[in-house]
């Protein structure tokens, strides 16, 4: 049981890691075209 916590543990922050990425590119995106 130990090993499947830390199994959940990587993926878990992966998705945060992802998900902070994707947030950051999109504000990017959109900071471009509003300059434009």
């Amino acid at each position: 049981m130990p090993g499947n916590g830390y199994q959940n543990s990587p993926t878990i922050a992966t998705v945060v890691i992802t998900l902070t990425r994707t947030t950051t590119i999109n504000k990017a995106v959109r900071r471009m075209k509003h300059d434009i």
